[in-house]
């Protein structure tokens, strides 16, 4: 259970780490 939240976790992360790059190519 601990491995899969933690796993998740890491995807939402990445997602919006790669959410605020999209946002800073925009605004650049």
């Amino acid at each position: 259970m601990a491995p899969l939240k933690s796993y998740l976790l890491l995807l939402t992360s990445l997602v919006y780490f790669i959410n605020s790059l999209r946002k800073l190519k925009y605004f650049n």
